[in-house]
């Protein structure tokens, strides 16, 4: 039952100009940041801490991506007065809202996954210093997607997903979406994290709590490359341990 309410779900979401709109957007946003030559000095510009760094900050604005398909995906019903019916079948509860949940995390991911592809092409394609451009990796890439993307648009996705199905309200929904972007800066700047502290280390106890306490990971991500030299930021990738795991984990 749950994979025929799933199909019925990615063919509707599918047919919607959210998906598409979206993929463009970010699909262009990782154009600009793949192509636009700027890197620390010594670092190359598709250097792993750039990609890591570009990645985690711009999944940030998933979340407006995310509010859309969580609109469609789950006041739908209310909205054309279908929900008794629908309840009313053979669907149990827990089949409606794990294929619900799946449809709107499926077309987040697929929504923000081409900030990559973009990153990848701009670096490409972009006329570029050669001599601050290292040799493609493509796992530089996907590691990033696989520790900042995936987990950031699931932990996004089942916020809002959650404010929408307590609320059944549109304007909750947004409030949400907005709401998690603004408490991010505000614990950034109450925990003193990296990412608004400028280039002045941290108290190490406030570097904790941040790493520890950001949804996105940047926090901790930064606390991790901050001693990094320019020849280990041109060739180590984000590891997950230490705060970084725990972060991921939490």
């Amino acid at each position: 039952m749950i994979a025929a309410l799933l199909k019925f779900e990615l063919i509707y979401q599918r047919k919607l100009w959210a998906l598409p709109a979206a993929m463009v957007l970010f699909f262009i946003s990782g154009l600009q940041i793949g192509g636009q030559a700027f890197a620390p000095d010594l670092v190359n510009f598709n250097a792993p801490y750039q990609i890591s760094y570009y990645t985690s900050i711009f999944t940030l604005g998933a979340v407006f991506a995310i509010m859309f398909f969580v609109i469609n995906g789950v006041l739908r019903d209310s909205t054309h007065r279908m929900q008794e019916i629908i309840f009313s079948t053979g669907v149990q509860k827990y089949q409606f809202f794990i294929s619900r949940f799946s449809g709107v995390f499926i077309f987040s991911l697929l929504a923000v996954s081409p900030l990559i592809i973009g990153m990848i092409t701009g670096s490409q394609i972009m006329n570029l210093d050669p001599d601050r451009l290292a040799p493609l990796n493509l796992f530089h890439y996907f590691w990033n997607w696989l520790v900042f993307v995936l987990p950031n648009v699931f932990i996004c996705s089942g916020f809002i997903f959650s404010v929408g199905l307590l609320t059944k309200n549109r304007m909750s929904v947004y409030a949400s979406a907005l709401l998690i972007y603004v408490l991010y800066f505000v614990c950034s700047f109450y925990f003193d994290s990296p990412m608004l502290a400028g280039s002045t280390p941290s108290h190490t106890d406030n570097m904790t709590i941040a790493a520890l306490g950001d949804p996105f990971g940047v926090s901790a991500f930064m606390e991790q490359s901050q001693y990094l030299t320019p020849f280990q930021k041109n060739s180590v990738l984000v590891s997950l341990s230490g705060n970084f795991l725990y972060n991921r984990l939490l």
